[in-house]
């Protein structure tokens, strides 16, 4: 049984007294509206004085003159009459015409000031009294511009409403009134309410035969992105062509394209041209904001169900994932798996994808200059696919996610999460078979060797088992892949390994890589001496060890023979370090005990180091009767192991000695060093040089001595 409501009274009066306010007040701001537009005040001041909304304002006022006007709507030439006539009062007595700034004369009458103004210049009479003005001060007439004012909204307000109702015969007077409303509107610029009045007039004016359309277009359009409003929007649509607006969207700026794409989200064929057109401005510069501008863009236009826009996400996901993951941020797992797909062929053929972005795009994206295509990052698009596969059944299309991750892998060799699930896929596909290598497509053996042995991974043992090692399966892997190889099957395929360690030796040598392919015959023979290529190998390599070592012996030989003859010659060369003091010059027969004679100074090369004789021919104070000394001198500390010599004596005397421990002279260089009894003087008369023959010099410090040869 149905539940009959029960009204409650007191609810029910309460209601009838909130509706009886509402409409009170509803009342009292109509009056005051039609009271303040009589007095010329716009539609945004009336608003705030009533506290309510422009769009408010004009609709009371609308409601008005529709009312006022319902009567004359049959009567329409007498409407439109009244609708192009200036009210007489607030014309100008001189020009006729309706005032723009009303101003009282010196008369006492109102006068358009630009015509008043004219006629002080030429004649100084009134032309309602026909007496001179008695001054020429002009006062602005309020009352007359206002009621002006509140003359034209109200027309156009009128004209708005009685102009859509005219017949189609009556078309030159539409566009009368159509234009009236305009000259009365224009003023107002950039009243919201005049933007809309505009609009709404402009949209009047395009569907009138005869008017120049392209004129009236961009700034019909502008006023649109500027309003906001979708029901003048949907009017817009509704009187322009498709052709027209492809016209007009070159012409207009990104940002107003922008806009209108987004106003126009509803509007079916020409949302459509709008987007297209936006994507191709888009595109023609992609920096990072707009590439993301662009990708929303197309996202957004994918809900209507176009696969031209799928296509347009796809060759976006293809030609940049690196830069739509860093800008969106994007994620492959979350793009639609039909994008995927697209993105898929576009990788997969350049010349598809370069048609389909100059044919969508109007520019190939940069696609036909990429070095690398698809780019590396691309590799995603792939293994998602497989990703999704994997998914939906672990065990089924194994071919169809083997293709896809070789194809990944391909295009991404570095990636390690495409390496790995490769590897295993190859591997569970090589147990999965019957009999490995029978009439495959793909050389899963092969693949999956390649992937093991390259990164020096083990084969496992299930694995090891599995294998063919056919020729098919091991056409692809090196030299030092198969030696891998062989020696993982020592244990349990010891023929095998032998072979492949056969087949390693073969390309070893033919690299020229003799010493490799001698080591992998070993390899071979150890492993099967019954193989006769193995066999064959070792002899060969033993053959060839025996002459290299023949080869290397004759030339140890030579080389040995060419070190000794260095080393004969360099002793030859070798000549110790010896200075000889020339005494012929002197004259010693004049010299007394104790008197000297100094060299000039030499140095020890590589020492910076430099030294003197001082020769006391009489002998010096510390020296015995008859006897003569001589002296060496340096300036540094050096220890110093010398022999000195005369004529006939040539190492008479051995000095070894550490200069640094001597005390010091006045310069501080330190003390001399030699011999007080060097020489009898019976021996020295005539004595014509002295030499001394440097065996070994080392600086003060220094754990290096420099040696004369055959010193120790």
């Amino acid at each position: 049984m149905a539940t009959r409501k029960v009204n409650n009274p007191k609810e029910d009066e309460k209601s009838r007294q909130t509706k009886d306010e509402a409409e009170g007040r509803s009342g009292q701001n109509s009056e005051m509206i039609l009271r303040m537009s009589s007095l010329g005040l716009d539609t945004e001041k009336m608003a705030h004085i009533c506290d309510i909304k422009p769009e408010e304002v004009v609709k009371i006022l609308e409601t008005t003159e529709v009312s006022k006007t319902a009567q004359d709507t049959q009567s329409s030439p007498s409407l439109v009459k009244r609708l192009m006539t200036d009210p007489e009062g607030l014309c100008c007595p001189i020009s006729k015409q309706l005032m723009e700034d009303p101003v009282v004369a010196g008369d006492g009458f109102t006068y358009d000031r630009s015509t008043v103004e004219a006629l002080f210049k030429h004649n100084g009479c009134s032309p309602m009294t026909r007496q001179p003005f008695k001054n020429r001060v002009l006062h602005q007439n309020q009352k007359v511009k206002s009621e002006i004012v509140s003359f034209k909204e109200q027309t156009v307000t009128e004209i708005l409403c009685v102009a859509p109702k005219l017949q189609s015969n009556q078309s030159s007077q539409t566009l009368d009134l159509v234009q009236r409303g305009e000259e009365f509107v224009r003023p107002l610029w950039p009243d919201t309410s005049a933007r809309k009045k505009l609009a709404a007039l402009l949209l009047l004016k395009m569907k009138l035969p005869g008017v120049e359309r392209d004129a009236v277009l961009p700034e019909l359009v502008s006023l649109m992105v500027e309003i906001q409003d979708d029901d003048q929007l949907q009017s817009f649509l509704g009187v322009i062509q498709l052709s027209e607006l492809a016209n007009l969207l070159p012409m207009l700026q990104e940002e107003m394209i922008e806009n209108l794409h987004r106003i126009a989200k509803s509007s079916g064929v020409f949302k459509e041209c709008i987007a297209q057109h936006f994507a191709s401005r888009l595109a023609s510069r992609l920096d990072a904001a707009r590439l993301k501008k662009l990708w929303q863009l197309v996202c957004s236009n994918l809900k209507d169900g176009e696969v031209v826009w799928a296509k347009a996400s796809g060759i976006l996901l293809t030609a940049f994932p690196d830069r739509l993951g860093r800008s969106v941020p994007l994620n492959v797992s979350e793009v639609d798996g039909q994008i995927l797909l697209y993105a898929r062929a576009f990788a997969e053929d350049q010349s598809h994808a370069i048609s389909f972005a100059k044919s969508f795009f109007q520019y190939d994206l940069g696609i036909s200059a990429a070095g690398h295509w698809p780019p590396e990052e691309g590799a995603m698009i792939f293994f998602e696919l497989c990703n999704r596969l994997f998914a939906e059944d672990e065990d089924e299309n194994g071919q169809e996610k083997l293709e896809l991750l070789l194809k990944a892998y391909a295009i991404d060799n570095s990636n390690a999460s495409i390496r790995q699930r490769l590897r295993e896929e190859l591997q569970q596909c090589l147990l999965r078979m019957e009999t490995p290598g029978a009439g495959d497509s793909i050389n899963v053996e092969g693949l999956l060797l390649q992937h093991y042995l390259v990164e020096d991974y083990k084969v496992p043992a299930n694995v090891l088992h599995k294998l063919t090692l056919g020729e098919t399966e091991l056409k692809d892997l090196s030299a030092e892949q198969l030696c891998l190889l062989s020696e993982q099957l020592k244990v349990s395929r010891r023929g095998d390994a032998a072979r492949l360690a056969v087949k390693a030796a073969q390309l070893f040598a033919d690299e020229g890589r003799n010493s490799e392919s001698q080591d992998a015959f070993l390899v071979a023979f150890r492993c099967d001496r019954s193989n006769d290529d193995a066999a064959e190998g070792m002899i060969e390599a033993i053959h060839d060890m025996k002459e290299d070592l023949e080869a290397k012996t004759e030339q140890i030989e030579q080389l040995s023979a060419q070190c000794q003859a260095l080393h004969r010659r360099s002793l030859e060369l070798c000549v110790p370090m010896a200075f000889l003091w020339d005494l012929s010059g002197y004259d010693f027969s004049r010299f007394q005990k104790g008197q000297s004679q100094n060299s000039d100074t030499f140095s020890f090369p590589g020492f910076n180091t430099n030294a003197w004789f001082t020769f006391y021919p009489k002998g010096s104070w510390a020296s015995s009767d008859g006897w003569a000394g001589c002296f060496l001198n340096v300036d540094k500390d050096v220890r110093v192991n010398a022999t000195f010599g005369i004529p006939d004596n040539e190492w008479l005397h051995e000095l070894d000695h550490d200069f640094a421990t001597s005390s010091r002279e006045k310069d501080g260089a330190p003390s001399r060093r030699g011999f007080a009894n060097f020489i009898e003087l019976s021996e020295c008369e005539p004595l014509t040089f002295i030499t001394l023959r440097i065996l070994a010099i080392q600086s003060s410090g220094s754990s290096v001595r420099m040696l004369a040869p055959g010193s120790s």
